[in-house]
């Protein structure tokens, strides 16, 4: 079998780990932006 040939089992696992690597990248940036927003809110606060 040669290296460079992909099965179709392979390029679903690849998307898979593509798209479970994008989406809990994306969770993060969003609890990070959450985060930043409210301690402003609570700065402003006082």
């Amino acid at each position: 079998m040669a290296p460079n040939k992909i099965t179709k089992s392979d390029a679903l696992i690849f998307r898979k780990i593509v798209f479970l690597a994008s989406h809990s990248l994306a969770k993060m940036t969003k609890i990070r932006i959450v985060r930043t927003v409210n301690a402003c809110i609570r700065n402003c606060n006082f």
